[in-house]
């Protein structure tokens, strides 16, 4: 992911991804740091969770009900929470139906895998897709520093990582899935950083336009 470089605080070595250059930390206020840990954090549960969800719902385990409303109903929230310190509440809400849509179509998918659902399955994979069309769509409208096309593509790699591990998780290949699952980690840490750094960046403009303004 070449176009991920230094100057916009993401580097990508070694197949693990190294948040914002040693160098370029000073740079950051402790304001614009926490944003980017809280961004992080949450697509890091995210993709803990679902993990969590897809293995008690193929394993058809007990738990499965209390990982759902952690998954469905906690995490949206702190996503919401996250967000509306930064954009607006109506903007705040489509955000949350977006990530509640996402979490969703991924519960949706393993049960086709689960069912053995070849039809269900390309329905649900695409409906994915069409979460991250949405997604991509959605946060280049309300931040000129989210690219739609940059997005889409985290966003795809994303769905089909998420994809790959239901499928190996569903067919018992837990060492093909162990191996997709760090890759998943490092896409959503991929994902968490380009939001947040997105939002630093707008937090600035705003901040020399009032600032402007007041003199």
């Amino acid at each position: 992911m070449d176009e991920f470089d230094e100057r916009r605080g993401v580097i990508l070595q070694n197949n693990k991804c190294t948040v914002i250059a040693m160098q370029e930390i000073e740079q950051y206020t402790f304001e614009e740091v926490q944003i980017l840990i809280n961004f992080i954090t949450l697509w890091m549960k995210i993709v803990y969770w679902t993990r969590s969800l897809i293995q008690a719902t193929i394993g058809n385990s007990p738990e499965q009900s209390s990982i759902g409303k952690e998954l469905f109903i906690s995490l949206p929230s702190e996503f919401f929470k996250e967000f509306n310190q930064y954009y607006s509440d109506q903007d705040s809400q489509e955000f949350l139906n977006i990530i509640t849509n996402l979490i969703n179509d991924n519960w949706q998918l393993t049960n086709s895998y689960k069912n053995k659902d070849a039809l269900s399955i390309e329905i649900n994979r695409n409906q994915l897709y069409q979460v991250a069309d949405r997604l991509s769509e959605f946060l280049a409208r309300i931040n000129p520093y989210y690219k739609q096309d940059e997005i889409k593509k985290l966003m795809y790699g994303y769905v089909e990582l998420k994809n790959n591990e239901i499928k190996a998780i569903a067919t018992g290949n837990y060492d093909l899935e162990t191996q997709i699952f760090e890759q998943i980690e490092d896409q959503a840490m991929l994902i968490g950083t380009y939001m947040a750094m997105g939002t630093i960046k707008k937090r600035r403009d705003e901040k020399a336009q009032t600032a402007e303004n007041g003199q």
